[in-house]
Order: structure tokens, then C-alpha cells, then sequence
């Protein structure tokens, strides 16, 4: 069999999920009382994009002062994101 193609990243790639992962971290923000705005939303959006979550997740912890559990991050923002994704995806513009 020949391929023409294989597809090996569709996140953010094929997939606009950028709004997703950020409305995840918004969600998991809001859950501890942190608001998602000012020079905490600038320092994360930064430093986050393109990471994988478990990254994400370490810089989340660091930079909002979080004393959570890396795994607990990181398994909560993989369910809220989960659950966002249900409400489905959009491709991104042109595909």
C-alpha cells in the first residue's frame, strides 16, 4: 500500500484547538479564584503556547504560584480540555 500522506500533528496544525487549551487554563484559573487577565494572562500566554500539557501545566503551577500537584494540574486541565473539545473543533483557516 502507498501513502500519500500521513498526518502526525493535527493540534493546532490542522485542528484551531489554541482556544481550547486556553480556555482550559482560564477554567483551571478560575477554579483556584485566579483571574486570567493582566500581566499574569500576558506572562502565561507567552510562555505556554505550543507546549505539551504537562509543561503547560509546570509553568501554569510556577508563574500563578499554585501549590496543586503537578499531576493534579495536569490531569484537571486534560478533563476540562476534553470536555471543551466535545463541544467540538474548528479547522484551522484554509484546510
Amino acid at each position: 500500500m502507498k501513502y500519500k500522506a500521513i498526518i502526525f500533528d493535527m493540534d493546532g496544525t490542522i485542528t484551531n484547538t489554541e482556544k481550547i487549551w486556553e480556555e482550559a487554563t482560564i477554567r483551571l484559573l478560575q477554579r483556584r479564584g485566579i483571574a486570567y487577565e493582566g500581566e499574569l494572562k500576558q506572562r502565561l500566554s507567552y510562555r505556554i503556547a505550543g507546549l505539551a500539557t504537562h509543561r503547560a501545566c509546570g509553568v501554569i503551577k510556577e508563574i500563578a504560584g499554585l501549590s496543586d500537584h503537578l499531576d493534579d494540574l495536569i490531569n484537571e486541565k486534560l478533563l476540562l480540555a476534553h470536555e471543551l473539545y466535545e463541544k467540538g473543533v474548528e479547522f484551522i483557516p484554509g484546510f
